[in-house]
């Protein structure tokens, strides 16, 4: 019996096909059982590589089994079909976040926003439970009519038994994967989802991709230099003026800081303790020549307090005038 058959059997109805892959194909149809539009994903066990079915598919399985969030689409029910194709009964969505995006060109800041939060609750939700996805990407986050986020395809995911626990796979997208997996480094797979989400940003935000992935050593390259927006982008970046006074300001508390450091590491605890007193509460030799070389290294100490303490002012004084001439 044919697998149009056995699910016709079960009150599912086709409406249409919205999706196919080499080895398995997505259709949209009906349900009695569940009184909705569902999403039907067929998967031929015969045309799968072997390394899928065995290892991908398990884990895909299981996961969705576990998860059960807002923002995560739901399985149903699982359906076998003559030990040969397995149906994977999920929820339905109007679209995929790529198709939005076409519609619209660029996402507007407050929607995106929006959309982002609820993809960030479902990941931050799988991270806690030791999931990781390893394939975020416009295509795999779906939305409903009402326009809700609902993230799919498990087919990377796995879980992980030790959160210090580096991966090797390379999987997913070229354009939504880190730095790290493009060289074939060992990665942290929850920084792999994070890095991904971000990309995912820049398209909303944007309507373009932030990194052209046609060629992966350029990709790299492209990835360790800073972000460019184009003029019509809709992204509103800092002032060149706002910048150099945050550098400026940065430098400032970098370089008095090392200063403090130089002149505590010359003149020891004595500064660090900040009380005046402590000088005269010092053990006197009893000797007139040590007295006498005690009470220039005493003075000899103050001076180069005072002296420090100029210093600093004078430094933070001319970096704060030049800061505003910035």
């Amino acid at each position: 019996m044919s697998v149009n058959n056995v699910l016709k059997g079960m009150g599912y109805k086709f409406i249409a096909e919205i999706g196919e892959g080499s080895f398995s194909q997505v259709k949209l149809a009906t349900s009695q059982k569940h009184h909705c539009d569902v999403a039907i994903k067929i998967v031929d066990r015969v045309k799968a590589p072997k390394d899928f079915v065995q290892k991908f598919l398990p884990r895909e399985l299981a996961i969705l089994r576990r998860v059960n969030h807002e923002h995560i689409v739901q399985m149903h029910e699982l359906i076998e079909v003559a030990g040969k194709r397995l149906c994977i009964v999920m929820e339905a969505a109007a679209k995929d976040l790529l198709q939005k995006i076409h519609e619209v060109k660029r996402i507007p800041e407050d929607q995106s926003k929006n959309l982002f939060s609820q993809m960030f609750s479902a990941i931050n939700y799988l991270h806690q439970m030791d999931i990781i996805h390893r394939d975020l990407k416009c295509e795999n986050i779906l939305l409903t009519a009402e326009e809700q986020v609902k993230i799919t395809d498990f087919g990377f995911a796995r879980c992980v038994q030790d959160p210090s626990e580096l991966s090797q796979t390379f999987c997913g997208s070229a354009a939504y994967t880190p730095p790290e997996v493009i060289m074939g480094t060992p990665y942290d797979p929850k920084k792999y989802d994070v890095w991904s989400l971000g990309v995912i940003l820049y398209v909303m935000v944007t309507g373009s991709m932030p990194y052209d992935d046609t060629n992966l050593r350029r990709l790299h390259r492209l990835q360790r230099k800073s972000l460019v927006f184009s003029d019509d982008a809709g992204v509103q970046e800092p002032s060149n003026k706002t910048n150099r006074r945050q550098n400026s300001n940065r430098l400032m508390e970098k370089l008095s800081n090392k200063l403090l450091k130089v002149v505590v590491d010359r003149c020891g605890s004595l500064i660090m303790a900040h009380d005046d007193t402590a000088i005269f509460r010092a053990r006197w030799p009893k000797s007139t020549n040590t007295i006498l070389s005690a009470a220039i290294k005493m003075y000899t100490k103050l001076l180069l307090i005072l002296l420090f303490y100029l210093l600093q002012y004078s430094f933070l004084y001319c970096m704060h005038i030049l800061s505003y001439q910035l």
